[in-house]
């Protein structure tokens, strides 16, 4: 609805001006309109005309044509090392050795130098930190111009890992149960955890980032039903995405739906958060969980694979 009406300042200029927004109100002396910035009230003497106004068009959502550097950066914020530097448009992380992905280069976009030279001064940085030298890289246009590279200074590939994406607004969340959730990792959590992977001292401020949730399911909840972690990207008037990680069901309910069931109930969370994308990382070897997001409408985006020193043969 657009309220046009005479401005109540003497003499202003332009002496007209436009309310848009919904008619919350309406009353003897007032029409109420709330616009995007705020309830503006204008006096039903100083109306002039009133329209209505369509709808704006709803703009098409194809997670599969977002970007691949935006998807990257957007799970390196849902996973936030605690120690990073900026080389150009990559960023190096560290977070004391726990879990890859905190602890590499996200390599998208140009270090704003040479290949070689970039690569040694990401070497230094870690070697500062007693760490190895380890990039993330996706399977992009950039990534076939820096394979010559790393793998002139002796790195190999390793850790393929897919990328999946999908419509939040294309699920079917009505039959999603009712999970617990907390901003931060509590010790019976922390202790379902471990199952994946030792949270080490790093772990928790990473799992606990802020717009994190970490949520439990199932029978007795945490180590004898299962596990995820849920995060949201702010609202920056963009669209919203949500990233889910750290998915776990006790051996012993596996097969009976649990694993779906706390998917469906992060995928809602998600939702009720205004979050309009769900992206998550599998890997290619995880048939069981491959499948299961397939279902659920999730599709494979791109994928990506960590560039260090091979590992010596035994």
């Amino acid at each position: 609805m657009v309220v046009r009406h005479r401005r109540p300042e003497p003499g202003a200029e332009p002496p007209l001006s436009d309310a848009l927004g919904d008619l919350v109100e309406v009353s003897e002396g007032v029409l109420v309109v709330r616009t995007r910035r705020g309830d503006v009230t204008v006096s039903r003497d100083a109306v002039v005309a009133v329209k209505e106004v369509p709808p704006p068009p709803s703009v098409p959502f194809d997670p599969l044509a977002a970007d691949i550097a935006a998807l990257q950066r957007l799970a390196d914020a849902s996973w936030p090392a605690p120690d990073r530097a900026a080389l150009g448009d990559w960023t190096l992380r560290a977070a004391g050795g726990w879990t890859r992905r905190a602890n590499s280069v996200l390599a998208v976009g140009a270090p704003g130098r040479g290949w070689r030279a970039a690569l040694e001064l990401c070497r230094g940085w870690y070697a500062e930190r007693g760490l190895p030298l380890l990039l993330q890289v996706p399977e992009d246009d950039t990534s076939a111009l820096l394979e010559p590279a790393l793998r002139g200074c002796g790195l190999v590939p390793s850790g393929a890992t897919d990328v999946l994406v999908g419509d939040l607004s294309q699920m079917d969340l009505s039959a999603a149960a009712e999970a617990e959730w907390a901003s931060g990792p509590d010790p019976d959590w922390l202790a379902t955890y471990r199952h994946q992977r030792d949270p080490g001292t790093a772990g928790p401020s990473v799992l606990a980032a802020p717009g994190a949730e970490l949520g439990s399911l199932g029978p007795g909840r945490g180590e004898d039903g299962g596990i995820v972690r849920l995060w949201t990207s702010p609202d920056s008037g963009t669209t919203r995405w949500a990233v889910l990680s750290c998915l776990w069901v006790s051996p012993r309910h596996r097969g009976e739906g649990l694993g779906t069931a706390l998917t469906l109930a992060a995928a809602r969370r998600a939702a009720e958060h205004g979050a309009r994308g769900l992206l998550l990382q599998v890997l290619p070897g995880n048939d069981p969980a491959t499948a299961l997001y397939a279902r659920l409408g999730l599709r494979r985006h791109h994928r990506y694979a960590y560039w260090g020193r091979s590992e010596p043969q035994a």
